[in-house]
């Protein structure tokens, strides 16, 4: 990856690891609603907290369609838990 790749997914991924930092039941239940969404392939809970690790060196990523996927169900549920991250 180029470094403009790497800023970009770091600004697209960083206000979900912010919010999921402060909020402790966002992570099992974005697992819950991306195994809702694809069910040929769920993730695990344990996955999703290696896409969304607060040490972007250990930080795992996701394949493209799960990744658009991802950050889908994780504004949704971001704007029902009340909040942007900040």
């Amino acid at each position: 990856m180029t470094d403009a790749e790497d800023q970009k997914l770091e600004e697209t991924i960083l206000p979900l690891v912010q919010f999921a930092k402060k909020n402790s039941k966002f992570i099992p239940q974005l697992a819950a609603r991306l195994t809702l969404r694809c069910p040929n392939r769920p993730p695990s809970r344990q996955l999703v907290e290696q896409w969304l690790r607060r040490e972007a060196d250990k930080r795992k990523q996701p394949r493209l369609g799960m990744g658009l996927v991802l950050i889908e169900e994780a504004a949704k549920l971001m704007a029902e838990m009340g909040g942007n991250g900040s």
